[in-house]
């Protein structure tokens, strides 16, 4: 699939324009929506999603006939495949959706599915901190807020960061699933290592030993002898 760029100098979300488009019958899969700059970015549960021209890339990227969480999980390790083309060692995956290093995010990833004029559709938004430095990112988050800046001690150019991505994505649709998912596994953090998670719909604490993610992509949590099987949380460190 060759990839399209729709390019604005700000807007008010790049999901909302990419739904907007689609409904719209303007555009179908293959379009990646982006924006110099956010004014009403959302991330998981609608919680704002921070940008600022030249040091964010934000940008929504719309398939057609495919499942969210496979569309998530290809967003995520294309994303992921992108920083270290640039030449950065790159981030690991917090399941299900952020891009850390350590306990630090750097980007956030989230998909919203939805029925257009004639077919399933789903936007993958994506959000990376490129260029903010220390000072810059005292932003409300659970978790501390980082940038490839700081991270990588380098300058990152923004078009080719998505250039990057949507180079890796063109790549990685046409592999086979399983591979896809090896890959993820791969790049999944704190494997191995003890964490806590909160359970819906109580917050209900839970802490054991991150195992990895079956074929569906839940999250594995070894718990005492046990394997719990978990599907939605939030996953604390």
């Amino acid at each position: 699939m060759a990839w399209r760029i729709l390019e604005y100098e700000e807007i008010d979300s790049t999901n909302l324009e990419a739904r907007r488009l689609v409904k719209a019958g303007e555009i179908r899969g293959g379009v990646a929506v982006w924006a110099h700059n956010q004014t009403r970015g959302r991330g998981r549960r609608g919680k704002p999603w921070w940008s600022a021209p030249g040091k964010s890339l934000t940008a929504s990227l719309v398939f057609e006939e495919i499942e969210s969480a496979l569309a998530t999980r290809l967003v995520s390790v294309s994303a992921v495949d992108a920083i270290r083309a640039a030449g950065g060692r790159g981030p690991l995956i917090k399941w299900p959706n952020d891009l850390v290093y350590g306990g630090r995010k750097v980007a956030g990833v989230l998909a919203e599915s939805f029925r257009g004029p004639d077919g399933h559709f789903t936007v993958v938004g994506i959000g990376v901190n490129v260029g903010f430095s220390h000072a810059e990112l005292d932003i409300p988050s659970r978790l501390p807020a980082t940038s490839l800046l700081v991270e990588e001690e380098r300058q990152f150019d923004i078009p080719g960061l998505l250039e990057n991505l949507l180079a890796s994505l063109d790549t990685r649709k046409a592999t086979d699933a399983s591979l896809l998912m090896k890959e993820y596994r791969e790049l999944l953090a704190w494997t191995g290592e003890t964490v806590s998670v909160s359970l819906p719909p109580t917050g209900r604490l839970v802490s054991g030993t991150l195992t990895g993610v079956d074929d569906s992509g839940a999250l594995l949590l070894k718990v005492d002898e046990t394997i719990m099987q978990i599907e939605a949380c939030e996953l604390l460190t």
